[in-house]
């Protein structure tokens, strides 16, 4: 019995060591970010962070180590105890990668990983291209392995276990310590008795800091709760309020709440969506005035556009934004997302009306058909025509890189839609146009580019890199714009150019909260009866794009989405998410919750309390309405 608990304990200080060690990494590569944490906060969450690390990893590791309770001489051999210390080795080495992952992303996002992991693990090709970019950090890691596993067999397996058979009162011992050791594993992944409820993401914050609770938290709980949780909404407390209270507050009705409806037009204009990979509101220099030169045409077009200054993405994920925009849903905490069974409720499906109403429907990505499973949610809302990354034939221009990379090319995507686009006007001149672009160059790790975009010394992750690829995508619009003005329909052409999400990575680690989600808003029409050129001021969301489209196109349907129509008075809170939490900001400040309790704001108690209430309604509103399949008609 004693060989079996030290055996275990063992394994244990093994998970607290590495995870403290990883911690300690997370802590140094984001020094900046944890800047504002004392000696003593510090210390506080590499102590708290062990019940995290503890609790999923024993949930792991449960079941090789129950097995060595089993009253049979087999779990008690030597044989076994090899078997066993070798599955926890592969089990904490997986750990330790995604550990290292999760490090990388925070760099990039300022939080854990989320459903970011399940959805990794489905994409092969871009787990490969990842593989192939970052060579050198593999070799590091293979040799990091054969180290691992030699401390690994010296800690474990040095010292022989007998293979003689247990006496009957071993036998006895093992068999009463049974359910004691299953209590005590059940206790560690409850994360203890310090509540009556199990532990989860929220029990990090156990204050307003969420540096502290970011370096209490790790990768590996993070990825695996949030995953889990993505597709079981009863996980969340979605339901806070009677019918009535929400209808006084809000004004919205418990069945298809957020419908709206468009009046019909006799003019029905073409709609060209141009969504840009991690495009930074500040990247622009006739926005941000930071005078990065490499948005000249960008510039020249903000002084003819309508331009919203204070206009926000739905979440800090691709497949978020592209959800919010299509769709007018936001990500709710607990729902699945447009690429994991969104689609499976009845939600507005914009490009089959359009389709319905006489317009012809194209989309395409600059990365393969099925990457980030974009194809999900174009089918999803109905578009008729789908293209990627192995559509676009031949490279036009001479790229230093050679081989496509996985977010594939730009300007070759937009030269693939310039062409769709014309050979349609061509057979159907009548027919109006909604059709969307995805960009990918903008993605990290950037790729090498033609001499005239390396604007900046070439970075294969640092901000140079983002800033080439800026200047190629500036360029590639260009191209793709400017190469349809001589078209007799341009003139009946509305352009709408934003982002999916801004980049995390050049954000500054000092900055609100409303900077983690600021992005451009661009809507661009030669006809000044389409578009007139103004800046606005009025906060607003991808959540109104989908409203948007459909009262430019006159569709005189029912929709629904949270958002509503830049051009009509908003009506809704805005909801943003951040994996594990949720939040929403206004003219005056913004929240963060977990759905149970503010865990952030930068506002009066009296307003957070308001903003909070109102939150929460609206958050039941979408929840009750999609899961009664009342979201839309």
């Amino acid at each position: 019995m004693k060989k079996k608990l030290t055996f275990i304990a063992r394994i244990l200080i093994a998970v607290i060591l590495i995870f403290t060690l990883m911690r300690g990494l997370l802590l140094l590569a984001n020094a900046e970010y944890f800047s504002s944490l004392s000696i003593s906060e510090i210390l506080l969450a590499f102590a708290h962070g062990i019940r995290f690390d503890l609790s999923i990893m024993v949930a792991l590791l449960a079941l090789p180590i129950l097995l060595l309770f089993i009253p049979l001489t087999f779990f008690s051999s030597r044989i076994w105890y090899q078997i066993t210390a070798w599955i926890c080795f592969a089990v904490l080495l997986l750990a330790i990668l995604a550990l290292a992952m999760d490090i990388v992303f925070f760099q990039h996002s300022q939080r854990h990983v989320g459903a970011e992991l399940a959805q990794m693990q489905s994409d092969t090709a871009y787990i490969i291209s990842m593989l192939k970019t970052y060579w050198l950090a593999v070799i590091g890691f293979i040799v990091f392995v054969i180290l691992f596993a030699k401390i690994w067999q010296k800690w474990f397996l040095i010292a022989s276990t007998s293979d003689q058979k247990n006496s009957i009162p071993q036998y006895w011992q093992t068999l009463v310590a049974l359910p004691f050791v299953v209590l005590v594993i059940l206790l560690i992944i409850r994360g203890g008795l310090f509540t009556g409820k199990p532990l989860m993401v929220i029990n990090a914050f156990i204050s307003d800091s969420n540096e502290l609770a970011n370096l209490t938290l790790n990768g590996v709980y993070t990825g695996i709760r949030v995953s889990m949780s993505s597709n079981n909404a009863s996980h969340y407390e979605h339901h806070h309020f009677s019918d009535q209270d929400i209808q006084k507050e809000l004004g919205i009705t418990k069945d298809y709440p957020f419908e709206q409806r468009y009046k019909n037009k006799q003019n029905h204009p073409n709609i060209i969506v141009l969504q840009i990979e991690s495009l930074n509101y500040e990247f622009i220099d006739a926005l941000g005035k930071k005078n990065y030169g490499v948005t000249p045409y960008l510039d020249d077009l903000v002084a003819k556009s309508m331009v919203y200054d204070n206009f926000y993405s739905a979440g800090q994920r691709s497949i978020i934004g592209l959800q919010a925009i299509w769709t007018g849903i936001p990500a709710l905490l607990g729902f699945p997302t447009v690429d994991k069974g969104l689609s499976t409720y009845k939600i507005t499906q914009i490009a089959k009306l359009a389709r319905q109403n006489g317009y012809k429907t194209l989309f395409a990505q600059t990365s393969k058909r099925a990457s980030f499973r974009i194809d999900a949610l174009a089918n999803s809302v109905g578009f008729e025509h789908y293209w990627g990354m192995e559509d676009i034939g031949d490279l036009q221009l001479d790229y230093p890189q050679g081989t496509k990379p996985h977010f594939g090319y730009d300007y070759e995507t937009l030269m693939l839609l310039q062409n769709k686009i014309k050979t349609h006007f061509i057979s159907n001149p009548q027919q109006p146009v909604l059709m969307s672009f995805f960009s990918g160059t903008t993605h990290s790790p950037y790729i090498r580019l033609p001499k005239q975009f390396e604007k900046y010394p070439y970075q294969i992750d640092g901000v140079n890199g983002m800033l080439n690829s800026i200047a190629y995508l500036d360029w590639s619009l260009q191209q793709f714009i400017e190469g349809l003005r001589k078209e007799t329909w341009f003139n009946n052409t509305i352009f709408i150019i934003t982002a999916d999400h801004p980049s995390a990575s050049y954000v500054s680690k000092q900055a609100q909260y409303n900077e983690l989600f600021h992005i451009p808003l661009i809507i661009y029409s030669e006809n000044t009866d389409l578009v007139q050129a103004k800046r606005v001021q009025e906060i607003r969301s991808q959540l109104d794009l989908m409203p948007t489209m459909a009262d430019l196109m006159g569709l005189d349907e029912s929709i629904s989405a949270l958002g509503t129509s830049l051009w009509k008075p908003n009506k809704h809170l805005m909801i943003n998410n951040m994996g594990y939490l949720t939040g929403s900001l206004n003219q005056q400040g913004y929240i963060k919750t977990d759905l149970s309790k503010l865990v952030g704001t930068n506002l009066s108690t009296e307003q957070s309390k308001q903003l909070y209430q109102q939150l929460l309604m609206t958050d039941q509103r979408v929840a009750e309405s999609l899961q009664a399949n009342k979201w839309a008609r």
